[in-house]
């Protein structure tokens, strides 16, 4: 390979035996595989899968690289990956592996890529990206020094739209429908690399603790493995559009949005970890990423089960705070956050939802620390019209007021909390009450419509009747 030349500046020449990037790509690749390549550039990798007896079908929209990379190709489709026909193309095609290297930052929209990729992959294939990685700590002192210069190549190349760093490239992975299975990270000492200036502007105190804090931070690139999920519930029709099961159809949703629609009734990505839950029963798994979840923190724990209803991406629309567990069969709804700013769903640290639980941030949901929610207890933050309009309730607008929950409370099970109440820090809510009216901190309520039966510390009403009982019967004796 070393006796190549070709002027264009994507070209390159690698060892298939050595360590490289692309030596490992090519690992991957058995040979004699199907393989789809997309952006092969030059085809600096295309050859030497040709080499290796792979049937390489490759997409390359520039002109020049398309003529240098034809030759090794078995089929060679001169389309954009965003906006040409590709897939039509491609429809009745299965292949062993679909190669995205370096591909994937150069979309404004790689949600919709991946999506009919997955459509692609034979039964056993597998889906081998690479991408750069954001976080590497020589663009992290390039920002400190005050520089983002884009250039020709590299982290910062300006062709780049899309930034990545492992956890964000498996959440788009998992939104899309595939499943991560190999990961490894290729490293570039920061000292040698194109930031090497601005590194060596830090004080060494400064670069020494970056390192300790970001053990990943010499990593220039990710190269991931990943297969498609069987249990995916949505199937791609011959234009590449969606058919969820979470809305029955995408018609008036954004193309953008239907792989996040797509996957909210999916199962949860679990962490590889050394917590001992596995061999818990009923006990949710560590999760760092859920399909229609916004934010999660650390260590929280989400039942597969659990679900998430929302129309449109906002960011920050559902957000749970560290070590918060949602048991299965909760529901989580939030409608459109683009045309109300109310909706919103919060969840804060250390609480706790039992099974079955409905959660409504329509009208936007505030639970704060250390909560505890029973099973099958409803929070409701929107609801009907219902005193005008039309007769028939269902054409009638919903009606939008916040709930917030305060830190220690505890909402029993099967209670219903209505629009618009405020409970209060340590509150207790009893089982089964409806609750219309704001609950005071420190008190206990219970009924329907639920009313104030005592403050917390107070002896038990059950106790107080029970001794004037005896204090009648004692002086009826007298």
């Amino acid at each position: 390979m070393s006796d190549l030349v070709c002027p264009h500046r994507y070209f390159y020449t690698f060892d298939p035996q050595g360590d490289s990037l692309p030596a490992k790509v090519l690992r991957q690749v058995p040979p004699g595989s199907r393989v789809l390549e997309l952006g092969p550039g030059p085809g600096s990798m295309t050859r030497v899968l040709q080499q290796y007896g792979c049937q390489v079908t490759a997409i390359e929209r520039d002109p020049e690289c398309a003529e240098l990379c034809a030759a090794f190709c078995a089929r060679l489709l001169r389309e954009d990956l965003e906006h040409g026909g590709w897939f039509e193309s491609l429809a009745q095609e299965r292949f062993d592996v679909v190669l995205a290297c370096d591909v994937l930052e150069h979309l404004a929209w790689p949600e919709a890529v991946l999506e009919r990729l997955r459509v692609l992959l034979a039964p056993q294939g597998r889906l081998v990206v690479t991408v750069p990685n954001v976080a590497y700590l020589g663009l992290v002192a390039a920002l400190l020094t005050d520089e983002f210069g884009y250039r020709d190549k590299g982290i910062l190349d300006r062709t780049h739209l899309r930034f990545f760093t492992r956890r964000e490239i498996e959440r788009l992975l998992w939104r899309c429908g595939f499943a991560v299975e190999r990961i490894e990270a290729q490293r570039w000492a920061v000292a040698q690399g194109e930031f090497a200036a601005a590194w060596e502007r830090l004080p060494e105190a400064l670069r020494w603790e970056l390192r300790q804090c970001s053990p990943e931070g010499e990593v220039y690139q990710w190269l991931l493995v990943a297969k498609a999920r069987e249990e995916t519930a949505f199937a791609a029709d011959a234009s590449g559009s969606l058919m969820t099961k979470a809305f029955g159809q995408t018609s008036g949703m954004p193309q953008t949005f239907s792989s996040q629609a797509a996957a909210m009734q999916e199962d949860a990505r679990v962490v590889e970890t050394d917590d001992p839950s596995p061999g818990w029963f009923g006990v949710p798994p560590v999760v760092f990423a859920f399909p229609g979840i916004d934010t999660i923190g650390q260590n929280c724990r989400i039942d597969p089960t659990v679900s998430v209803y929302r129309l449109r991406e906002r960011s920050g629309t559902i957000v749970l705070r560290d070590e918060v567990r949602l048991y299965a069969h909760t529901r989580l709804a939030v409608d459109d956050p683009t045309t109300n700013a109310s909706v919103r769903l919060v969840i804060g640290r250390g609480t706790i939802v039992n099974v079955g639980c409905y959660l409504s941030g329509e009208g936007g949901l505030e639970i704060g620390e250390e909560v505890l929610i029973g099973p099958h207890a409803k929070l409701l933050s929107a609801g009907h019209e219902i005193h005008r309009g039309d007769p028939f309730i269902m054409r009638n607008p919903l009606t939008r007021a916040p709930i917030r929950v305060g830190n220690g409370a505890w909402i029993g099970a099967g209670a219903i909390v209505l629009p618009g109440v405020t409970i209060g820090d340590g509150a207790v809510v009893a089982a089964g009450a409806v609750v219309t009216n704001d609950v005071p901190a420190m008190t206990v309520v219970a009924g329907a419509p639920a009313r104030v039966v005592r403050l917390r510390g107070d002896t038990p009403p059950s106790r107080l009747r029970r001794l004037w009982r005896r204090c009648k019967r004692f002086l009826a004796g007298v």
